[in-house]
């Protein structure tokens, strides 16, 4: 290689420039998909603008965490070849294109150091605090119309239009603010810590005023782990109960004095108990126009149609339309949905042998080199696990971003031996 090539690449910031791309990212996901997009194609060349690519390459090829979050692409490329319907099969293979793209590009990128792995985590959930009081005063402002919205099934705004995304972005922040405390890490001053426990409070009383319930069941899940943690590794028998209790008492406190939490549980009780009544008498009117028992249908013929497909799966690109069929067949008045479950979308879409694939890629990066000893990653795998129970996390754009890049900040530091925790 030229000599002036080489020293120009010796000298280009990539680590900083990946840097800059992990920000951008984090404003991406709260409010631009154009910032998110961008983001990535930044790594792709802080990735590729290497004066040593061949050894820059071997760190991905002896990296198997890498290798199996790629194989989450290629399980949705093999499934959409074996689709008819090749239109919807390009658009989830666009989507899942970050799979590809981005283990490459961090396994190639210098890793992160621990500082620098931890201001950015600092800088996420800053960014969530000003996102969240921002959205708390559109909140205020508009009272009487956001309540209304969550009585008849409807979410609050959210800058990224993804309510359900953004709850597990505050998730990630509260979570991330944990960690950094334990790990006693500040950008200024001790003093930040105060700012870190109080920004903690009010992502909690967001989350509850959002009411999204995967977001708030990722909460409590979560607190649990974390009691946990300070009981069995810190021996912090005494805190352990004291935040115990806390967590005991957040529902009992949210439900009597935050209105859309105590609307959204009789909403939810209402939805079930009108499905049991379609399951007893098989009456339609019932599930008519009820966001809840729309869920659980979608739920009942994906599973029909995973149980009739069970080894080959339908192709990721035609279960909408299998679906559909079913719908038209038997529900006409209602809405064609992707069953509301990504594990279910899964096992529909590539049959056991892709869902067993897919388990194995997933949770792969959580076990390997014990990367669970982490709390922070730890807790983001609960995060994005949960999330998958009620939503399909990878079919859109965003989830994609949130899941690869989070996974893929944290391996790459680990890279640099930035794991107890």
């Amino acid at each position: 290689m030229n000599s002036k090539i080489t020293g120009f690449l010796n000298r280009f910031p990539r680590v900083q420039l990946a840097f800059l791309a992990c920000l951008m990212l984090f404003i991406g996901l709260i409010c631009s998909r154009f910032l998110m997009t961008l983001s990535m194609i930044l790594f792709l060349v802080a990735a590729v603008i290497s004066p040593n690519m061949k050894e820059d390459f071997s760190k991905f090829k002896k990296n198997k965490a890498y290798w199996a979050t790629s194989g989450i692409f290629l399980l949705f490329v093999v499934s959409a070849l074996s689709s008819s319907d090749s239109t919807e099969a390009f658009v989830r293979i666009r989507i899942a294109l970050p799979y590809l793209i981005l283990p490459l590009s961090f396994a190639l990128l210098p890793p992160f150091s621990d500082r620098q792995f931890k201001q950015l985590l600092t800088l996420f959930f800053y960014a969530m605090i000003v996102t969240c009081f921002g959205v708390f005063i559109y909140y205020l402002m508009n009272y009487n119309e956001m309540q209304f919205r969550l009585y008849v099934s409807q979410a609050i705004s959210t800058p990224n239009k993804d309510h359900i995304r953004f709850s597990l972005m505050i998730n990630l922040a509260v979570f991330a603010s944990v960690w950094l405390l334990n790990e006693k890490f500040f950008l200024i001053k001790k003093w930040e810590k105060w700012i870190f426990i109080s920004g903690i409070l009010f992502l909690v009383l967001m989350l509850h005023v959002l009411t999204v319930r995967s977001g708030i069941l990722v909460l409590y899940s979560g607190s649990v782990l974390i009691v946990l943690y300070f009981v069995i590794k810190k021996k912090a028998l005494f805190s352990g109960l004291v935040m115990f209790l806390l967590i005991a008492s957040l529902p009992y406190l949210s439900y009597h004095y935050i209105p859309g939490v105590k609307t959204k549980v009789k909403l939810s009780v209402y939805n079930w108990n009108k499905y049991k009544k379609y399951r007893k008498t098989k009456d339609k009117k019932y599930i008519e126009g009820l966001s809840d028992t729309r869920r659980l249908l979608s739920y009942e013929i994906a599973w029909s149609i995973a149980k009739n497909n069970l080894w080959t799966g339908v192709g990721i690109g035609d279960l909408k339309n299998e679906q559909a069929l079913i719908y038209k067949r038997d529900y006409p008045e209602q809405k064609v949905m992707y069953p509301h479950n990504f594990f279910l979308t899964v096992l529909a879409s590539t049959g056991v042998p892709g869902f067993l694939f897919f388990i194995f890629c997933f949770f792969f990066p959580l076990f390997y080199r014990k990367n669970y000893r982490n709390l922070f990653f730890l807790l983001f795998f609960l995060t994005v696990t949960l999330s998958f129970i009620t939503e399909n996390t990878l079919l859109v754009a965003i989830g994609v971003a949130l899941h690869s890049v989070f996974l893929l900040l944290s391996l790459n530091s680990f890279d640099a031996g930035n794991i107890d925790a």
